[in-house]
């Protein structure tokens, strides 16, 4: 099992299942949202790493290196346009079509389980619920679901670039624009 299905698996144990009773503590209820959301992150983290490095075993170590240079700020970003279809110019001249709803709910559910994430770890007054756990759960999964449909076609390949380097490119773009 790979690192993403592993944290998702993880995130499942965390949590006593509907038939049996009592709460989980605070604690555990806000690691398992955080895990959710580094499920989706790691998944879509070694798509990409996976794509540019390639996949053999002798690039295990280049992989690696790939992998630290994305940002959680920078892939959020990515994933604002791609969730709203708003992309810049040069991006959206890249797709073939529109984006599909699969790729688009991956982008807003990613969004979504890393204000989750923000909220479970750095909001000290937050006391989230079961129920909140479970639906981060649901989330990443969706994902995962939604990732198996797409993975392997332009726009995928197209989206996980972004994920490395749009923010780069519009950094560029407006510098010559000034």
């Amino acid at each position: 099992m790979s690192l993403p299905q592993n944290l998702l698996a993880l995130c499942e144990t965390m949590l006593p299942g509907e038939t049996q009773r009592g709460r989980p503590d605070a604690a555990t209820l806000k690691r398992c949202i955080s895990t959710a959301y580094y499920a989706v992150f790691s998944l879509l983290v070694h798509a990409a790493s996976s794509m540019l490095a390639g996949n053999s075993a002798d690039r295990k170590e280049l992989r690696g290196y790939v992998a630290r240079a994305f940002g959680h700020n920078e892939m959020a970003e990515a994933c604002r346009g791609f969730s709203s279809g708003n992309l810049n110019t040069g991006l959206k001249s890249c797709l073939r079509s529109s984006i599909s709803t699969d790729l688009m709910d991956i982008a807003a559910t990613f969004r979504s389980l890393q204000q989750s994430r923000h909220d479970a770890d750095y909001n000290i007054l937050q006391k989230p619920k079961k129920t909140d756990a479970r639906q981060a759960i649901q989330d990443a999964k969706r994902v995962f679901q939604s990732w198996d449909q797409v993975k392997g076609t332009d726009e995928a390949r197209i989206f996980l670039l972004a994920l490395l380097v749009d923010e780069q490119v519009k950094k560029r773009v407006n510098k010559n624009r000034s």
